[in-house]
């Protein structure tokens, strides 16, 4: 038994179906004062107060909580503290959160609260996301929803609910929390979307035209210079022009760079991958040194295709986190 207190007067039995039980040496003086909860249970109301008036020493099991979460906030309101609670995993952290909440202990935890939340690092996995989200839920801190949902925005598909959804602990998010960040995501998406289209257009925009270092054959097609002997073509012998570098051609060798980085077409990439993954396909294309022409690297396609990065970093900065003030939700109850 695990004595929290060496004068205690009740014993809290922590119970899981598939974790180990532990029991605890309780203050119930120290509980009524931490928890509005835990002054109900002991209070006059319930048989397990009387007993503890009557001088016994109640055994109180508590169902369906997670004892290794339990027995951090037990500790704590204790004066029972490890260097370990300092610092807690996504999966501990969500659980404390809610049997935080479970038992009304968020109040008298707002100095470690404070410390767990601020520690929070920006995560990129889906799972710890959603664990980090839910323990900034449970704990009622307005501000680390926002902040966790803002740095969670990148690294999210939009289908990121269906695994929330198989585990417990994640699917337990409110509805309104989870369709506000897929909002966003898509909101950003559709930016970055917008963006890649709008390429086009500008492209567009320049008219000058360019040499390069290939010929078209009127017959077979566009072939490097080396193919071409003597103004013909090597392969079927026929007249070869010169190709230039117009605004046709950089937007048909856009689209092309576009395809070779799997960004076009474009609705199935944005449907399926996050922002991140699109921002780093996107870097890559901007790398892109395949096209040749007399204006080397002034030419409009290099410029449109260097600007690319610089624009979508854009976006993703102006990410929104999740405001509780415009969400039906009332999460400070």
């Amino acid at each position: 038994m695990l004595q929290l207190y060496p004068n205690g007067d009740a014993i809290l039995v922590v119970h899981h179906r598939t974790k180990p039980s532990i029991k605890c040496l309780v203050s119930s003086t120290i509980l009524r004062v931490a928890s509005p909860y835990f002054e109900s249970l002991f209070g006059s109301n319930f048989k397990e107060g009387a007993a503890v008036r009557q001088g016994e020493c109640p055994e109180i099991t508590l169902q369906e909580d997670d004892p290794e979460a339990m027995e951090i906030i037990l500790s704590i309101l204790h004066f029972k503290y490890s260097e370990k609670f300092s610092s807690l995993k996504p999966a501990l952290l969500a659980a404390v959160a809610r049997q935080s909440d479970k038992y009304s202990c968020n109040v008298a935890l707002r100095p470690w609260i404070s410390t767990w939340l601020s520690g929070i690092e920006s995560e990129s996995d889906p799972k710890d996301i959603g664990l980090l989200l839910t323990a900034a839920y449970f704990f009622r801190s307005t501000e680390s929803i926002s902040t966790v949902s803002k740095g969670a925005v990148p690294h999210l598909n939009l289908d990121f609910d269906s695994e929330w959804s198989k585990h417990e602990m994640t699917a337990i998010l409110p509805f309104g929390i989870k369709d506000a960040l897929a909002g966003e995501i898509s909101r950003v998406l559709d930016q970055i979307h917008l963006a890649i289209q709008w390429n086009e257009r500008t492209l567009g925009s320049y008219e000058k035209s360019y040499t390069t270092d290939q010929k078209l054959c009127m017959k077979c097609g566009r072939l490097p210079s080396r193919d071409v002997r003597d103004d013909r073509c090597r392969r079927c012998s026929s007249d070869v022009i010169d190709s230039l570098c117009t605004t046709e051609t950089r937007i048909a060798a856009y689209f092309r760079c576009l395809e070779t980085h799997k960004l076009w077409p474009s609705v199935q990439p944005f449907k399926i991958h996050t922002v991140s993954t699109l921002e780093d396909r996107i870097k890559r294309v901007s790398e892109d040194r395949e096209h040749r022409c007399s204006a080397g690297l002034d030419c409009p396609l290099y410029k449109v295709l260097w600007a690319m990065p610089e624009t979508v970093s854009g976006i993703v900065a102006d990410v929104n986190g999740i405001s509780l003030d415009k969400l039906d939700l009332d999460v400070m109850t």
